[in-house]
């Protein structure tokens, strides 16, 4: 029994590494063909501030400039639209 659950979570680990290069190639993929993947944020109130808070705790880096209401993601193909929350 213990052999064959090392053997799983190896096998496991083999499809996550898989898995993980797919979804690389993919991103790779969609940033040479210029593809991006649009959020719409509102631009202020409780929404907005919840919104930030998950954007930055699954990682995505972002600079928005004053007055502008479109910013792009540095570190994924990423575009954020800010909209009148309404």
């Amino acid at each position: 029994y213990m052999q064959k659950s090392i053997l799983t979570s190896q096998k496991n680990k083999m499809t996550e590494v898989k898995n993980k290069n797919r979804s690389e190639s993919l991103l790779s993929d969609q940033l040479e063909a210029g593809e991006l993947v649009r959020f719409a944020v509102p631009k202020k109130g409780r929404l907005y501030e919840r919104i930030v808070a998950l954007l930055k705790g699954i990682g995505l880096q972002y600079d928005r400039k004053p007055r502008l209401d479109i910013a792009y993601c540095t570190n994924f193909p990423v575009q954020l639209v800010f909209l009148p929350a309404k």
